[in-house]
């Protein structure tokens, strides 16, 4: 039985994401429905997961490193919505752009958009201008707000908050995933090197867009629409058009996407973190590296794969519950199961294997992006293996038990009224003789 446990708990799920998850499905998956999809343009890694869970339903060099490019953005948009949270700024906290900020605005060579010197922006406009047209100079400015040390400080926070959040194959170099030279000394961390680029997986980028979601689910009203416009009204206004071509109205439009972020660079090809809901159940899909940088068609290229990974995760896979609550049997064992053991599988599967490690309920083959989903249980001691070699139901062994505490009880009582009646007794005769 040890050797099952240790099967399921390491070598299932590290086979599931190097052998099960061969790269020519995914490009299967993506020609099933229609694209013109080939090896040659393939993410180099893929992954999609049960968003409430952090399941892997499926994945393709998930622990690949790679440039995340603006998908980095990720990062600073959680650390502004942890801000907001903590109440140390909210979506209407304004912030006055400086004449650096306008310069950054128009370096041609970074996705930006125009910042004006002296103009008052909003940290909802700021945040919008981040998502959608992935804007390096309101990134900053974010950033610059919301952390009071350098900018070099600012990205080791970037790293603290990384490794908290168990993106244990992340380093960040710079604040927005396009590297310092590109700034033009506007933005020079010190002690960081200036032409290196940021390193992460498609796994890290899963955790990262997990946790945003779970802690701050309102950032989908930044994500979800294929047009914005901000400073409506102003001779500063200006509209954007998504670059994740798989929401509602975008080109390669996918049920149910309503965020989250894409990034694409000459290191990094084109990327991109998309989350979507169907019914109950939220899927993420991360892809890395697809085509290559230069391609007229990369932005799109990506999303062919993505819509195939959340079309996977939605029509073959569902959501069962392999272990109810309550007083369960397991492996010949009754045990008290504190809430229900629910994972994804493949429609149709046999029942799974149920696997019983310290005090925990676990499914065999099934992996989580940190950890393992499971249960936490508790062997029922009243039932324990001594008695229940008994062939009496363990409902009646209960009630036997009970009737037997009762004639105890009982006995007791009656014990208890005859020496009373002995005391009165003794008591009235003592009385006469006096």
């Amino acid at each position: 039985m040890k050797y099952l446990k240790w099967l399921s708990l390491w070598v299932f799920p590290l086979l599931m994401t190097m052998t099960v998850s061969a790269n020519d499905d995914l490009v299967k998956m993506a020609q099933d429905l229609g694209y013109p999809a080939t090896s040659a343009i393939a993410p180099k890694g893929a992954i999609v997961i049960e968003a409430d869970t952090g399941q892997i339903i499926w994945g393709h060099d998930i622990d690949l490193q790679s440039d995340p490019a603006s998908t980095t953005k990720t990062m600073v948009i959680y650390l502004t919505m942890e801000a907001i949270k903590s109440g140390q700024i909210s979506l209407d906290t304004e912030v006055v752009a400086t004449e650096t900020d306008q310069a950054i605005s128009k370096i041609f060579e970074l996705s930006n958009n125009k910042i004006v010197a002296g103009v008052t922006y909003t940290v909802r406009e700021l945040l919008t201008m981040t998502v959608v047209p992935s804007s390096n100079v309101a990134t900053l400015m974010l950033a610059h707000l919301i952390h009071d040390g350098t900018d070099a400080s600012f990205i080791e926070r970037m790293n603290a908050t990384a490794q908290e959040l168990g993106m244990t194959n992340t380093v960040f170099y710079n604040g927005t995933g396009a590297d310092i030279i590109s700034f033009k000394g506007y933005y020079a961390p010190e002690g960081y090197d200036p032409v290196r680029y940021n390193l992460t997986t498609v796994k890290d980028l899963a955790i990262l867009a997990r946790a945003l979601l779970t802690k701050h689910p309102d950032i989908l009203a930044f994500t979800n629409s294929a047009e914005v416009t901000v400073k409506t009204g102003t001779p500063y206004q200006e509209t954007f058009k998504t670059y994740n071509h798989s929401l509602p109205g975008a080109s390669l439009a996918f049920e149910g996407v309503d965020g989250l972020k894409t990034g694409s660079s000459p290191t990094a090809g084109y990327n991109a973190i998309v989350t979507a809901k169907q019914g109950e159940r939220r899927l993420i899909a991360v892809v890395m590296g697809a085509s290559k940088w230069g391609d007229p068609d990369g932005e799109h290229v990506r999303h062919y794969f993505v819509n195939a990974l959340l079309n996977h995760g939605f029509k073959d896979y569902e959501k069962k519950t392999v272990l109810p609550s309550g007083r369960q049997e397991i492996e010949g064992k009754p045990y008290q199961v504190q809430k229900p053991l629910v994972v994804t599988l493949k429609k149709a599967s046999p029942q799974p294997t149920l696997v019983i490690d310290h005090q925990q309920a676990t499914v065999a083959g099934i992996a989580g992006l940190t950890e393992s989903i499971a249960v936490p249980i508790e062997e029922v001691i009243s039932l324990s293996t001594e008695n229940s070699s008994s062939s009496e139901p363990p409902i009646k062994k209960e009630a036997d038990e009970w009737a037997a505490y009762l004639k105890v009880i009982a006995l007791v009582i009656i014990v208890m009224i005859v020496v009373v009646l002995g005391l009165i007794i003794h008591e009235i005769k003592k009385h006469r003789h006096s």
